[in-house]
């Protein structure tokens, strides 16, 4: 048979049709595998001032800012966590972290977490990934 169609036995593909069916599968899986393996997200360098003055253009990106850890809350739950600013001397912004505070008031932090945009001018946090006392 040499129409071009492949030949069924028994439920099979012939032997030249299943080796081109194997090479498509196994280079649908290649693609697949380096299309899941996605680089991490670097954060954006940003001050206190940018995010409270433009909340809406940052919300929901993953943001980096430094400078000095104040008014540390513990907050009361089943899992360590608590919530803090840091001000950078433009501005203070809200942080929520898990676990229990590395750093004191008034020491120098360097936060990376994802920012989130509240309900109005000057509204949001970061939701802390990593804070890091300097």
């Amino acid at each position: 048979m040499s129409d071009g169609q492949p030949r069924v036995t028994a439920g099979l593909v012939t032997r030249g049709r299943r080796a081109s069916l194997i090479v498509l599968l196994l280079a649908s899986c290649g693609a697949l595998a380096s299309c899941a393996h996605v680089a991490p997200q670097a954060s954006e360098r940003v001050t206190a001032k940018d995010l409270v003055g433009r909340p809406a253009l940052f919300d929901g990106r993953l943001v980096n800012v430094a400078g000095r850890i104040t008014a540390i809350q513990l907050d009361a739950g089943a899992r360590p966590a608590y919530s803090f600013s840091v001000d950078d001397g433009t501005q203070r912004v809200t942080v929520s972290a898990r676990g229990i505070p590395a750093c004191h008031a008034g020491a120098p932090v360097t936060v990376e977490g994802w920012f989130r945009a509240g309900a109005g001018p000057g509204f949001g946090h970061i939701e802390a990934i990593t804070v890091a006392c300097r």
